[in-house]
C-alpha cells in the first residue's frame, strides 16, 4: 500500500509539469522535476539515493542553477544518510 501512496504522490507532482512541457526527468533514481520557477513548490526532486555522496548531491543542486527547489525523499527510500547529506547541504528537513 505505502509503494501506491508514493507513487500516487509522484504522479501528481509530475503530472501538470509534463503537460505543459517542463523538464521532467529520471536520473539515478531520482525524479527530477525543474519548471524554471524561482519556488520549490514547482521544482522538485523526489526520490533517495541508495548510496548518496556530496556529489550526487551537488549535482542534483546545479540543475536548478540557483533556483530554490524541495528534495522529497519519501519514507520507503528514507535513510539517516541521505538526511544527514542534505542537511550539510543547507536543506531543511520538514517531516520524518
Amino acid at each position: 500500500m505505502q509503494q501506491k501512496i508514493e507513487k500516487m504522490h509522484l504522479g501528481h507532482f509530475e503530472y501538470l509539469p509534463r503537460e505543459l512541457g517542463f523538464d521532467v526527468v529520471q536520473n539515478s533514481g531520482l525524479s527530477i522535476i525543474n519548471c524554471g520557477f524561482k519556488s520549490s513548490m514547482f521544482n522538485i526532486v523526489f526520490g533517495g539515493l541508495s548510496n548518496p555522496s556530496d556529489i550526487d548531491i551537488d549535482q542534483v543542486i546545479n540543475i536548478y542553477r540557483g533556483k530554490p527547489f524541495a528534495w522529497w525523499v519519501p519514507p520507503s527510500e528514507f535513510n539517516q544518510e541521505i538526511s544527514n547529506l542534505l542537511k550539510k547541504r543547507g536543506f531543511i528537513q520538514e517531516a520524518s
